[in-house]
Protein backbone atom coordinates (compact mmCIF):
# COMPACT_ATOMS: atom_id res chain seq x y z
CA UNK A 1 0.00 0.00 0.00
CA UNK A 2 1.43 3.51 -0.69
CA UNK A 3 1.96 5.49 2.10
CA UNK A 4 2.42 8.92 2.63
CA UNK A 5 5.46 11.20 2.15
CA UNK A 6 4.89 12.64 5.70
CA UNK A 7 3.44 9.63 7.40
CA UNK A 8 3.91 5.39 7.94
CA UNK A 9 7.62 4.28 7.48
CA UNK A 10 9.26 7.50 6.47
CA UNK A 11 9.92 10.64 9.01
CA UNK A 12 7.85 13.87 8.67
CA UNK A 13 10.05 16.43 6.71
CA UNK A 14 12.00 18.69 8.68
CA UNK A 15 12.11 21.57 6.12
CA UNK A 16 7.73 21.72 6.66
CA UNK A 17 8.43 22.45 10.28
CA UNK A 18 11.71 25.01 9.63
CA UNK A 19 9.19 27.55 7.63
CA UNK A 20 7.33 28.15 11.13
CA UNK A 21 10.85 27.92 13.19
CA UNK A 22 12.55 30.72 10.86
CA UNK A 23 9.88 33.05 11.28
CA UNK A 24 9.38 32.35 14.81
CA UNK A 25 13.10 32.63 15.58
CA UNK A 26 13.47 35.84 13.18
CA UNK A 27 15.76 34.25 11.15
CA UNK A 28 16.97 36.80 8.12
CA UNK A 29 15.78 35.50 5.49
CA UNK A 30 17.58 38.33 3.67
CA UNK A 31 20.49 40.50 3.59
CA UNK A 32 20.25 43.71 4.96
CA UNK A 33 21.90 46.71 2.55
CA UNK A 34 23.34 49.36 4.98
CA UNK A 35 25.09 52.63 3.73
CA UNK A 36 28.28 52.83 2.11
CA UNK A 37 31.47 53.81 4.47
CA UNK A 38 31.53 57.78 3.55
CA UNK A 39 28.74 57.96 2.00
CA UNK A 40 25.79 58.37 4.24
CA UNK A 41 22.09 57.96 2.67
CA UNK A 42 23.48 55.36 -0.47
CA UNK A 43 22.80 51.94 -0.17
CA UNK A 44 25.73 49.50 -0.25
CA UNK A 45 24.28 46.40 -2.69
CA UNK A 46 23.68 42.98 -1.36
CA UNK A 47 24.33 39.65 -2.90
CA UNK A 48 20.93 38.13 -2.56
CA UNK A 49 21.99 34.33 -0.16
CA UNK A 50 22.23 31.07 -1.56
CA UNK A 51 19.88 29.84 1.28
CA UNK A 52 16.55 31.20 3.07
CA UNK A 53 18.32 30.43 5.98
CA UNK A 54 17.13 26.84 6.78
CA UNK A 55 19.78 25.10 8.44
CA UNK A 56 18.95 21.05 7.17
CA UNK A 57 18.61 22.81 3.47
CA UNK A 58 20.58 25.21 3.49
CA UNK A 59 20.30 25.56 -0.62
CA UNK A 60 16.80 25.86 -0.28
CA UNK A 61 15.39 29.48 -1.27
CA UNK A 62 17.50 32.50 -1.68
CA UNK A 63 17.81 36.06 0.18
CA UNK A 64 16.66 39.03 -0.58
CA UNK A 65 13.43 38.21 -3.06
CA UNK A 66 9.79 37.25 -2.25
CA UNK A 67 7.97 35.83 -5.37
CA UNK A 68 4.45 36.65 -5.49
CA UNK A 69 3.71 34.80 -8.68
CA UNK A 70 5.11 31.85 -11.39
CA UNK A 71 3.93 31.53 -15.09
CA UNK A 72 5.42 28.38 -16.10
CA UNK A 73 4.93 27.48 -20.07
CA UNK A 74 6.62 24.09 -20.19
CA UNK A 75 6.64 21.76 -23.37
CA UNK A 76 7.56 18.26 -21.89
CA UNK A 77 8.58 14.99 -24.71
CA UNK A 78 8.75 11.04 -22.90
CA UNK A 79 11.22 9.02 -23.21
CA UNK A 80 10.87 6.56 -26.29
CA UNK A 81 9.71 3.22 -25.95
CA UNK A 82 12.01 0.92 -24.00
CA UNK A 83 14.53 0.06 -24.44
CA UNK A 84 15.62 3.43 -24.50
CA UNK A 85 16.85 5.16 -21.87
CA UNK A 86 14.61 6.50 -19.33
CA UNK A 87 15.00 10.00 -20.06
CA UNK A 88 13.11 13.05 -21.12
CA UNK A 89 13.07 16.46 -22.36
CA UNK A 90 11.95 19.51 -20.91
CA UNK A 91 11.88 22.86 -22.53
CA UNK A 92 10.37 25.91 -20.59
CA UNK A 93 10.22 29.35 -19.72
CA UNK A 94 9.35 30.67 -16.29
CA UNK A 95 7.94 33.84 -15.61
CA UNK A 96 8.33 35.25 -11.99
CA UNK A 97 6.78 38.42 -10.81
CA UNK A 98 8.81 39.22 -7.56
CA UNK A 99 9.95 41.94 -5.28
CA UNK A 100 13.55 43.21 -3.89
CA UNK A 101 13.61 42.40 0.19
CA UNK A 102 16.96 44.43 -0.02
CA UNK A 103 19.31 45.99 -2.24
CA UNK A 104 20.57 44.15 -4.37
CA UNK A 105 23.68 43.76 -6.78
CA UNK A 106 22.79 40.05 -7.76
CA UNK A 107 20.38 37.74 -6.50
CA UNK A 108 19.59 33.53 -6.40
CA UNK A 109 16.97 31.34 -8.14
CA UNK A 110 17.21 27.37 -7.40
CA UNK A 111 17.48 25.16 -10.85
CA UNK A 112 18.91 22.05 -10.84
CA UNK A 113 20.04 19.63 -13.65
CA UNK A 114 18.41 21.77 -15.92
CA UNK A 115 20.33 24.53 -17.94
CA UNK A 116 19.14 28.48 -18.60
CA UNK A 117 19.96 29.81 -21.43
CA UNK A 118 18.61 33.31 -20.93
CA UNK A 119 17.30 36.07 -18.14
CA UNK A 120 15.55 39.06 -18.83
CA UNK A 121 14.62 40.88 -15.39
CA UNK A 122 12.01 43.50 -16.66
CA UNK A 123 12.45 43.02 -20.18
CA UNK A 124 15.92 43.82 -19.99
CA UNK A 125 18.66 41.08 -20.85
CA UNK A 126 20.80 40.22 -17.46
CA UNK A 127 24.17 38.29 -17.11
CA UNK A 128 23.27 34.99 -15.05
CA UNK A 129 25.59 31.71 -14.00
CA UNK A 130 24.93 28.64 -12.04
CA UNK A 131 28.34 27.98 -10.14
CA UNK A 132 29.15 24.46 -9.99
CA UNK A 133 30.25 24.88 -5.90
CA UNK A 134 26.34 25.55 -4.97
CA UNK A 135 25.32 21.86 -5.96
CA UNK A 136 22.93 19.60 -4.97
CA UNK A 137 23.31 15.71 -5.64
CA UNK A 138 26.05 16.66 -7.93
CA UNK A 139 24.09 18.88 -9.96
CA UNK A 140 24.88 23.08 -9.53
CA UNK A 141 21.48 24.10 -7.78
CA UNK A 142 21.72 28.56 -7.88
CA UNK A 143 20.82 30.22 -10.98
CA UNK A 144 22.39 33.93 -9.99
CA UNK A 145 20.80 36.19 -11.73
CA UNK A 146 22.89 40.07 -12.07
CA UNK A 147 20.03 42.70 -13.22
CA UNK A 148 21.41 46.02 -14.64
CA UNK A 149 19.57 48.46 -13.34
CA UNK A 150 20.73 47.10 -9.55
CA UNK A 151 17.41 46.56 -7.42
CA UNK A 152 16.45 48.71 -4.94
CA UNK A 153 14.49 47.11 -1.56
CA UNK A 154 10.96 47.36 -2.46
CA UNK A 155 11.16 47.18 -6.29
CA UNK A 156 8.40 45.49 -8.06
CA UNK A 157 10.50 43.42 -11.01
CA UNK A 158 9.41 40.94 -13.73
CA UNK A 159 11.96 37.96 -14.12
CA UNK A 160 11.80 35.83 -17.25
CA UNK A 161 14.11 32.24 -17.40
CA UNK A 162 14.87 30.43 -20.46
CA UNK A 163 15.56 26.85 -19.61
CA UNK A 164 15.94 22.78 -20.61
CA UNK A 165 17.48 19.88 -20.60
CA UNK A 166 17.19 15.88 -20.36
CA UNK A 167 15.13 15.04 -17.16
CA UNK A 168 15.78 11.88 -15.47
CA UNK A 169 14.74 10.60 -12.24
CA UNK A 170 16.17 12.47 -9.34
CA UNK A 171 16.53 11.29 -6.02
CA UNK A 172 15.97 13.29 -2.33
CA UNK A 173 18.62 13.10 0.14
CA UNK A 174 16.94 10.02 1.90
CA UNK A 175 16.83 8.48 -1.59
CA UNK A 176 13.63 8.84 -2.76
CA UNK A 177 12.13 9.62 -6.31
CA UNK A 178 11.11 13.12 -6.00
CA UNK A 179 11.11 16.02 -8.07
CA UNK A 180 10.31 15.53 -12.21
CA UNK A 181 9.99 11.68 -11.77
CA UNK A 182 10.23 10.74 -15.61
CA UNK A 183 7.81 7.84 -16.60
CA UNK A 184 8.07 6.08 -19.65
CA UNK A 185 5.04 7.31 -20.71
CA UNK A 186 5.02 11.21 -19.12
CA UNK A 187 6.51 12.46 -15.60
CA UNK A 188 5.10 11.69 -12.02
CA UNK A 189 6.02 15.00 -10.21
CA UNK A 190 6.35 15.22 -6.50
CA UNK A 191 8.84 18.04 -4.95
CA UNK A 192 9.11 17.57 -1.16
CA UNK A 193 11.43 19.26 0.60
CA UNK A 194 13.45 20.70 -2.13
CA UNK A 195 12.61 18.97 -5.85
CA UNK A 196 10.30 21.22 -7.64
CA UNK A 197 14.16 22.96 -8.60
CA UNK A 198 14.44 19.52 -11.19
CA UNK A 199 11.69 21.01 -13.24
CA UNK A 200 11.71 25.01 -12.57
CA UNK A 201 13.73 28.01 -11.46
CA UNK A 202 12.23 28.80 -7.86
CA UNK A 203 12.93 30.51 -4.24
CA UNK A 204 12.13 26.93 -2.81
CA UNK A 205 11.20 27.60 0.87
CA UNK A 206 7.80 27.31 2.30
CA UNK A 207 8.30 30.99 3.94
CA UNK A 208 7.95 32.35 0.49
CA UNK A 209 4.54 30.79 -1.19
CA UNK A 210 2.90 32.37 -4.29
CA UNK A 211 0.37 31.59 -6.90
CA UNK A 212 0.98 30.19 -10.00
CA UNK A 213 -0.28 29.50 -13.65
CA UNK A 214 0.65 26.22 -16.21
CA UNK A 215 0.42 25.60 -19.89
CA UNK A 216 2.10 22.41 -19.96
CA UNK A 217 2.44 21.31 -23.62
CA UNK A 218 2.53 17.20 -24.33
CA UNK A 219 2.39 14.72 -26.96
CA UNK A 220 -1.15 14.62 -28.23
CA UNK A 221 -2.60 11.59 -26.67
CA UNK A 222 -1.53 12.71 -23.13
CA UNK A 223 -3.12 14.78 -20.03
CA UNK A 224 -0.71 16.92 -18.14
CA UNK A 225 -2.33 17.58 -14.80
CA UNK A 226 -1.18 20.80 -12.17
CA UNK A 227 -2.58 22.41 -9.28
CA UNK A 228 -5.87 24.17 -8.98
CA UNK A 229 -8.49 24.90 -11.86
CA UNK A 230 -8.46 23.31 -15.12
CA UNK A 231 -8.86 26.57 -17.91
CA UNK A 232 -8.65 24.26 -20.76
CA UNK A 233 -6.66 22.30 -23.10
CA UNK A 234 -5.63 22.99 -27.40
CA UNK A 235 -4.52 21.06 -29.58
CA UNK A 236 -2.52 21.13 -33.04
CA UNK A 237 0.35 19.65 -34.86
CA UNK A 238 0.25 16.96 -32.77
CA UNK A 239 0.40 18.74 -29.34
CA UNK A 240 -1.58 19.46 -26.48
CA UNK A 241 -1.42 22.16 -24.31
CA UNK A 242 -3.22 21.93 -20.58
CA UNK A 243 -4.01 25.07 -19.10
CA UNK A 244 -4.23 25.30 -15.18
CA UNK A 245 -4.73 28.11 -13.18
CA UNK A 246 -3.58 28.10 -9.27
CA UNK A 247 -4.91 31.00 -7.56
CA UNK A 248 -4.26 30.35 -3.81
CA UNK A 249 -0.86 31.07 -2.58
CA UNK A 250 1.33 28.02 -2.52
CA UNK A 251 4.59 26.69 -1.27
CA UNK A 252 6.96 25.16 -4.20
CA UNK A 253 6.86 21.87 -3.14
CA UNK A 254 3.28 21.34 -3.61
CA UNK A 255 2.93 22.15 -7.03
CA UNK A 256 3.37 19.48 -9.35
CA UNK A 257 2.47 19.54 -13.85
CA UNK A 258 2.33 15.42 -13.37
CA UNK A 259 1.85 14.11 -17.67
CA UNK A 260 0.46 10.57 -17.98
CA UNK A 261 -2.11 8.95 -19.59
CA UNK A 262 -4.92 10.03 -17.37
CA UNK A 263 -8.36 9.81 -17.46
CA UNK A 264 -10.17 13.10 -16.53
CA UNK A 265 -13.07 13.19 -13.52
CA UNK A 266 -14.69 16.88 -13.38
CA UNK A 267 -17.77 17.14 -10.54
CA UNK A 268 -18.96 19.49 -7.76
CA UNK A 269 -18.59 17.81 -4.41
CA UNK A 270 -22.27 18.20 -2.24
CA UNK A 271 -20.50 21.49 0.06
CA UNK A 272 -19.87 23.36 -3.60
CA UNK A 273 -15.68 22.27 -3.62
CA UNK A 274 -15.42 21.56 -8.00
CA UNK A 275 -13.64 18.48 -7.86
CA UNK A 276 -11.25 17.31 -10.88
CA UNK A 277 -9.63 13.70 -10.17
CA UNK A 278 -6.83 12.22 -13.03
CA UNK A 279 -6.87 8.61 -12.70
CA UNK A 280 -4.64 6.55 -14.92
CA UNK A 281 -5.86 4.30 -17.70
CA UNK A 282 -3.22 1.52 -17.21
CA UNK A 283 -3.50 1.05 -13.28
CA UNK A 284 -3.68 -2.85 -12.37
CA UNK A 285 -7.45 -4.12 -12.07
CA UNK A 286 -7.67 -4.47 -8.48
CA UNK A 287 -5.66 -0.90 -7.95
CA UNK A 288 -8.06 0.73 -10.19
CA UNK A 289 -11.03 -0.86 -8.19
CA UNK A 290 -9.68 0.24 -4.86
CA UNK A 291 -9.08 3.96 -6.09
CA UNK A 292 -12.79 4.25 -8.02
CA UNK A 293 -13.70 3.55 -4.66
CA UNK A 294 -12.29 6.13 -2.70
CA UNK A 295 -11.94 8.52 -4.65
CA UNK A 296 -15.90 8.33 -4.28
CA UNK A 297 -15.86 9.07 -1.05
CA UNK A 298 -14.09 12.29 -1.50
CA UNK A 299 -17.23 14.50 -1.22
CA UNK A 300 -17.56 12.92 2.55
CA UNK A 301 -14.43 13.42 3.16
CA UNK A 302 -14.72 16.98 2.23
CA UNK A 303 -17.53 17.47 4.27
CA UNK A 304 -16.00 15.86 7.15
CA UNK A 305 -12.97 18.05 7.36
CA UNK A 306 -15.22 20.90 6.96
CA UNK A 307 -16.44 19.91 10.39
CA UNK A 308 -13.20 19.33 12.04
CA UNK A 309 -11.73 22.54 10.70
CA UNK A 310 -13.48 24.67 8.64
CA UNK A 311 -14.36 25.92 5.08
CA UNK A 312 -11.98 23.90 2.70
CA UNK A 313 -9.45 26.75 2.14
CA UNK A 314 -9.04 26.41 -1.68
CA UNK A 315 -10.35 26.58 -5.02
CA UNK A 316 -10.54 23.37 -6.27
CA UNK A 317 -9.46 19.42 -5.17
CA UNK A 318 -9.37 16.09 -6.78
CA UNK A 319 -6.62 13.45 -7.30
CA UNK A 320 -4.12 12.45 -9.51
CA UNK A 321 -3.37 8.65 -8.91
CA UNK A 322 -0.40 7.66 -11.49
CA UNK A 323 0.23 3.99 -12.69
CA UNK A 324 4.13 4.33 -11.73
CA UNK A 325 5.29 4.67 -8.02
CA UNK A 326 7.88 7.09 -6.47
CA UNK A 327 6.73 5.06 -3.30
CA UNK A 328 5.05 7.62 -1.44
CA UNK A 329 1.68 9.94 -1.56
CA UNK A 330 2.28 13.74 -1.52
CA UNK A 331 -0.72 16.36 -0.25
CA UNK A 332 0.22 18.30 -3.55
CA UNK A 333 -1.87 21.53 -3.09
CA UNK A 334 -5.43 21.07 -4.35
CA UNK A 335 -4.74 18.06 -6.04
CA UNK A 336 -3.33 14.88 -4.35
CA UNK A 337 -0.66 12.63 -5.65
CA UNK A 338 -1.17 8.62 -5.42
CA UNK A 339 1.49 5.76 -6.61
CA UNK A 340 -0.61 2.78 -8.21
CA UNK A 341 -3.29 3.09 -5.56
CA UNK A 342 -5.14 5.69 -3.71
CA UNK A 343 -6.58 3.71 -0.44
CA UNK A 344 -9.06 5.56 1.59
CA UNK A 345 -6.92 6.09 4.67
CA UNK A 346 -3.74 7.37 3.02
CA UNK A 347 -6.47 10.00 0.47
CA UNK A 348 -8.37 10.65 3.96
CA UNK A 349 -4.64 11.34 5.29
CA UNK A 350 -3.90 14.12 2.41
CA UNK A 351 -6.97 15.52 1.83
CA UNK A 352 -6.74 16.52 5.98
CA UNK A 353 -3.29 18.50 4.86
CA UNK A 354 -5.28 21.11 3.28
Amino acid sequence: MTTSRSAGGRPARPLLVLGATVAAAGLALAPAATAAPGRPGEPRYATGGAGAGDPYFPLAGNGGIDVAHYDLALRYTPPAPAPAPLEGHLEGTATLDLTATADLDEFSLDLRGLTATAVTVDGKPARFAQPADASVNGHPNELVITPRPKLKAGDDVRVVVTYGGTTTRPTDIEGALYGWVTTRDGAMVASEPDGAATWFPVNHHPTDKATYSFDVTVPEGLVAVANGVLRGSTTAGGWTTWSWEAPDAMAAYLATASVGNYVLNAYTAPNGVPVLDAVDRDLARNSAATTATTLALTGEMLEYFEGVFGPYPFAAYGAIVDDDSVGYALETQTRSLFSRVAGEGTAAHELAHS
